[in-house]
């Protein structure tokens, strides 16, 4: 089916013909950029000033600790660069795992919107690390995602990438990320604009971003492109249309789910990994593709049904596509949404 070639919840999904087109979708960072930073008050200058750093390095362990920071200099990634910004990698504590991640910064003086990129994965732990490719899955991307006076950093969660450890549960994605929040917070030099945060989620990523939406008031809004839904949210749902009606690929993951998880809503390991819609209290543009056999069409209306019931300010679009959709359409779609968001309008289609 389009946009899908058979890997877990977005890795590889929805290729595009250029030479980047593993994560073309990374340029929705870049699409939004150039507008946030447009009304953000930000000015760039030419005058040099030195660039973000780590003021001290301390043995300690405690999530959010940055353990290191280095620019790329001179790789693939930093040709795709425009002038001025600079690509680093960030090494952080998360859960007691040296965590990686992708830091773009611009030139000037800030502060600036600050865009997560957030990726997908499985939707269960494993035993193993996903590592193949992550040049061409992250640094890549991060370089295609840059734009001038936009701060865009991608977390690589435990388990993935240059990210020791291995692939862990989706609340434990979530703590990587919200632990590089931490991270770069305690970066000199990095002038983030206050209470400017965007959250852009694919597959997996979209439940990463939600749960951070959950915890982090510095966020204004969130995208989300075929989320995973969390698991209390995706068990509802397969009771809903009933397991027995299951297709093979929704059965085999519904098994994995039951496997790590269990089926007790009550339970703190099923608690964790799901999300709390009341206490989502950001806007949510909630995208999905048509053919999208990952997650599918049936699961991104029960996922908006459960927000509006929770009280959530989300908006759903459809594309015709596979999964985690990423077009013009959808492009300018999420363009004119989140400059909504960032002049707080009221977004009317």
């Amino acid at each position: 089916m389009t946009g899908y070639n058979g890997d877990e919840f977005g890795m590889v999904a929805n290729r595009a013909p250029r030479r980047l087109r593993p994560w073309a979708r990374w340029a929705l960072p870049a699409a939004t950029a150039l507008v946030l930073t447009a009304c953000s008050g930000s000015v760039t200058s030419s005058t040099f000033r030195p660039g973000p750093r780590i003021a001290s390095v301390t043995h300690s362990r405690a999530d959010g600790t940055p353990i290191s920071l280095r620019r790329i200099v001179k790789s693939e990634t930093t040709r795709h660069l425009p002038p001025g910004q600079r690509l680093y990698t960030l090494r952080y504590w998360s859960r007691g795992v040296d965590v990686q991640g992708y830091l773009d910064v611009p030139s000037g003086h800030g502060p600036f919107p600050l865009v997560l990129y957030l990726h997908g994965g499985l939707p269960t732990p494993e035993p193993s690390h996903w590592s193949a490719g992550d040049l061409t899955y992250n640094a890549l991307a991060a370089a295609e995602a840059a734009s001038p006076g936009t701060i865009v950093f991608m977390p690589n969660y435990g388990g993935y990438g240059p990210s020791r450890g291995t692939i862990c549960s989706p609340y434990d994605c979530s703590l990587d990320a919200a632990n590089g929040l931490k991270a770069l917070r305690r970066v000199e030099g990095l002038h983030v604009k206050s209470g400017a945060t965007y959250l852009i989620g694919f597959s997996l990523g979209g439940y990463v971003a939600m749960q951070l939406a959950e915890g982090d008031s510095a966020v204004r809004a969130a995208v989300l492109d075929s989320p995973w839904l969390g698991a209390q949210t995706y068990e509802a749902w397969a009771q809903r249309v009933q397991v027995a009606n299951l297709g093979a690929y929704d059965l085999s993951i519904w098994t994995m789910v039951v496997s790590a998880f269990g089926q007790d809503p009550k339970s703190n390991l099923m608690r964790e990994n799901s999300i709390q819609f009341g206490r989502l209290h950001v806007p949510v543009l909630l995208i999905g593709g048509t053919r999208d056999p990952a997650v599918p069409p049936s699961q991104v209306r029960f996922l908006y049904s459960q927000m509006r019931l929770g009280g959530v300010h989300v908006t759903m679009r459809f594309f015709s596509a596979g999964h985690a959709p990423i077009t013009p359409q959808v492009h300018t779609l999420v363009r004119t949404w989140l400059l909504a968001q960032h002049l707080r309008l009221v977004w009317r289609p």
